[in-house]
């Protein structure tokens, strides 16, 4: 009888798994086992709105009236109006970086006096003075560089 129990229990484990393995596969079709659920699809995105066109360029505005207040005028390297030209706005002391002048070319406003200085902020030597409505040459150059503007009546200011 031992083989016989033995026997029976082995055909009992294999006709258990036969059976578990038949409802398995009768589940499946009987009632279908949702898989997973999937993450819900992202709703489509709208297409990239197009760059808003170029705004076209600002006029320039025209360019401001000088002062009629303020003395407007140019200081050049050389004789003639010639070289590099430093245009010279106002009353008061003014660096205008050339190494020399030579000529001044007035350009607007009330006429002034102007004193040139052979050091940076109107300090040194007057290396040559005269009023600024003079056109062309000063007879120079003269080694400068800086320029003060004034009234004519004693003060830098008007």
């Amino acid at each position: 009888m031992a083989s016989f129990s033995s026997l029976n229990t082995f055909t009992l484990a294999l006709i258990a798994l036969l059976l578990a393995s038949i409802l398995a596969n009768t589940s499946i079709d009987a009632a279908p086992v949702v898989a997973a659920a999937a993450p819900p699809a992202a709703p489509a995105k709208p297409a990239p709105a197009k760059p808003a066109p170029a705004k076209p360029a600002p006029a320039k505005p025209a360019p401001a009236k000088p002062d009629p207040k303020v003395p407007v005028f140019s200081i050049y390297p050389q004789d003639n109006e010639k070289g590099t030209a430093k245009k010279v706005t106002g009353f008061g002391c003014h660096n205008h970086g050339l190494k020399a002048v030579a000529s001044v070319h007035y350009r607007s406003g009330p006429h002034a006096q102007i004193k040139f200085y052979s050091g940076k902020d109107c300090k040194g030597k007057v290396t040559h003075s005269m009023p600024i409505n003079t056109y062309k040459s000063m007879g120079g150059p003269y080694k400068s560089q800086s320029v003060i503007v004034f009234n004519g009546k004693g003060g830098p200011m008007q």
